[in-house]
């Protein structure tokens, strides 16, 4: 079963999705609506807040048929624990 909650970090709402395969979807919106302008360590931020320092998560940009844009959200989606993308700066 998938379980949803809801927490506020400083101009934003977050609400989490923790999904059967294990991920934790991370859907961001500002209180007031306005387009995030958030740069990386905001977004970094929250992903730490919510899910926490150790864990990996990636910001997917889909192709053009896949997407959703009705909105002013970030999406992130956080791996299980232990797993990663063979991406960034420590492949190991």
């Amino acid at each position: 079963m998938r379980r949803e909650f809801f927490c506020k970090y400083r101009l934003y709402y977050i609400q989490c999705f923790e999904e059967t395969t294990g991920f934790t979807h991370i859907a961001i919106r500002r209180h007031d609506g306005k387009p995030i302008v958030a740069g990386w360590n905001t977004l970094q931020a929250v992903k730490n807040a919510v899910a926490g320092h150790d864990r990996y998560a990636v910001e997917v940009f889909p192709d053009s048929a896949s997407v959703v844009n009705e909105e002013n959200m970030r999406h992130l989606w956080v791996f299980p624990i232990g797993e990663r993308l063979p991406l960034g700066p420590r492949w190991s």
